[in-house]
């Protein structure tokens, strides 16, 4: 499971119900081109974001809500959909906002909240970054259109080497801080394996019984069971049709071992994004290799049809009690698993976006 500010594992209530909470303290805020706006305070959980509270700015931008956080967590505040301030809040802080209501993510500041301004550190670094690279490949593709390709991958390594330093740099100075979790997206498991474990322990220590750290716990555990480089674990069921496939005859080919079911809404909306990522790249010596963890044959066989799946599925059709779902320590789908052409594990949990870049990566090796 990638860990970051949009999908880290936690569960949650609403913060308005249950015991008075003796913290509460106050969020004012400026903002900018937002007179008599309607100002949204939410907090991130894995069913989505949960609202908080609410509020309407004044003839000139101003607001006020009430700070309802009582334990680290991480919320956003918002004025549309794509207009986002993310915040990490602990009880008892009374902190300002100020910045663009048009381009939120983009403009906003923050005094009164040290992690937010740590996690603000982190975004300023990578949206500068990404801007900078991206005018660079934009003026090298229309001078070079035929070397677009060899010129993005460069770009790339430049930018994971960048971002992954100022990474290490912002964890090794916080190992305390929950913003530094958000960090270790960038880093490198196998290379930055010992970081996660002290990330870990430090964390375990200074912010026990938090969520986040105890879902932090988890991945830095399975991280050991199945380590970055190590062999994949095989695999062999039949598909759909009773043929045996086994992972290790597509050794050779870059494969994504995709767990997913029938059954699960997440990963049937992400079936398209796979389905053309698999159109892409399948020429160049890419091959999905689809677990489903469906226990319907017929169901099975129906949701393969309707998503238009053209790649390898197999199954036992024993759900949760499968052998691969065991031994790859699968506790959530849909989950990929990334093999490199020796049937070695290169990333698990990747995002649809972060999974063809690594693959993008892989072929050009």
């Amino acid at each position: 499971m990638r860990l970051s500010i949009l999908s880290i594992a936690l569960t949650t209530v609403l913060l308005s119900c249950g015991p008075e909470n003796k913290h509460l303290t106050t969020i004012t805020g400026h903002l900018q081109h937002a007179p008599n706006m309607k100002v949204y305070f939410e907090k991130i959980t894995t069913e989505g974001d949960v609202p908080v509270d609410s509020a309407i700015t004044d003839a000139n931008g101003n607001f006020e809500l009430v700070n309802k956080a009582n334990e680290l967590e991480y919320y956003l505040l918002r004025t549309g959909n794509q207009n986002v301030a993310y915040l990490v809040l602990r009880g008892g802080e009374t902190l300002t906002i100020t910045g663009d209501a048009a381009a939120l993510e983009r403009t906003y500041d923050v005094t009164g909240s040290e992690e937010t301004k740590l996690l603000l550190k982190l975004k300023k670094y990578e949206t500068h970054l990404s801007d900078s690279m991206n005018r660079t490949y934009a003026a090298f593709r229309d001078e070079n259109p035929l070397l677009k390709d060899s010129i993005g991958a460069v770009l790339q390594r430049d930018y994971d080497s960048l971002i992954r330093n100022f990474a290490l740099d912002l964890i090794t100075k916080n190992y305390t801080s929950l913003v530094s979790l958000s960090a270790t997206k960038y880093l490198d498991k196998q290379k930055d394996f010992s970081v996660f474990q002290t990330l870990n322990d430090s964390l375990r220590h200074a912010l026990e019984n938090n969520r986040f750290v105890e879902a932090f716990s988890r991945e830095v555990d399975d991280m050991k069971r199945l380590p970055y480089g190590s062999p994949a674990p095989e695999i062999n069921l039949p598909s759909p049709d009773g043929k045996l496939i086994s992972l290790s005859s597509l050794k050779g080919k870059i494969v994504v071992i995709d767990f997913w079911a029938s059954w699960c809404g997440p990963c049937r909306r992400e079936m398209p994004e796979m389905v053309e990522l698999y159109k892409e790249y399948k020429t160049r010596g890419l091959e999905i290799y689809g677990v489903s963890l469906d226990e319907n044959t017929d169901a099975w066989k129906s949701a393969i049809a309707g998503d238009h799946i053209t790649w390898i599925q197999v199954s036992d059709l024993k759900k949760w009690d499968s052998k691969p779902v065991m031994e790859y320590g699968i506790e959530e789908i849909p989950q990929t698993v990334l093999i490199d052409r020796n049937g070695k594990i290169v990333a698990k949990g990747l995002d649809m976006n972060e999974l063809k870049i690594k693959i993008q990566a892989l072929l050009n090796t």
